[in-house]
């Protein structure tokens, strides 16, 4: 009998079927783009420091509204085909939000996604690790559309950092549940309106957040649950 699947990039919804996030990058292949770093002991030193207080980077404020920085084409070729393309319809929507604000204060795009000159300035290096989360913990907000995966690390290295990440509505939403997430119907639900609301909310709810699903003890006693009733369904057959 099988009590529980857990996984990483879950696309089907099945009362047995559970996810695993993928937690921030750390094992960078390519050591050249956006904070990659193939030192494996540097990266996780880095990672420990951002982890030891989620709630008090959280709680800092922040003067800008919000981060995006990724490779543009990166879903276009997506392994789940419903997510193919996403990327750019998130990116579009997030430009069109901004579109009448000052872009070099409340939003920062790569070279690529380039919304004015000043705003991109910042962007057209290779950041270090720990510049590349601290630069993100100035946002309230983080774009988090679906990469090639339907996860993606840039949302919990969003809530490490202190930012909300937003995502698009999907299977996972309960992954989320009890985080400062701001999940969208549709990327053309995003708004400014919407964002000032969200965070006002999101801020207002003081320490309720469960920070520990951010870590690995959460899954592993979770894990460990669902080993235990498998355990006694067996024995009671």
């Amino acid at each position: 009998m099988v009590a529980a699947w857990w996984g990483p990039n879950v696309v089907m919804a099945h009362p047995k079927l559970k996810n695993l996030p993928l937690g921030p990058k750390w094992n960078w292949r390519i050591p050249a783009h956006h904070a990659e770093d193939d030192n494996k002991a540097r990266l996780l030193a880095v990672f420990s420091k951002w982890a030891r207080d989620p709630e008090k980077n959280f709680q800092l404020p922040k003067a800008n509204l919000l981060f995006v920085k990724m490779s543009e084409g990166t879903s276009d070729s997506a392994v789940y085909p419903p997510s193919r393309g996403r990327r750019r319809v998130a990116i579009k929507a997030a430009q069109a939000v901004l579109a009448s604000e000052p872009p070099a204060k409340v939003t920062a795009f790569d070279k690529s996604q380039r919304a004015c000159a000043d705003a991109a300035a910042a962007f057209e290096h290779v950041w270090k690790v720990e510049e590349y989360l601290f630069n993100m913990g100035q946002y309230k907000f983080v774009l988090s559309p679906v990469g090639n995966g339907v996860d993606t690390h840039r949302t919990w290295e969003a809530l490490l950092a202190g930012s909300i990440p937003i995502v698009e509505s999907s299977v996972r939403d309960s992954m989320y549940e009890g985080l400062p997430v701001l999940i969208v119907k549709s990327w053309s639900d995003l708004s400014l309106p919407l964002l000032q609301s969200a965070y006002t909310n999101f801020t207002t709810a003081g320490s309720s957040y469960r920070w520990e699903k951010l870590f690995a003890p959460y899954y592993l006693q979770q894990l460990s649950a669902d080993l235990l009733q498998s355990y006694m369904s067996s024995r009671d057959r």
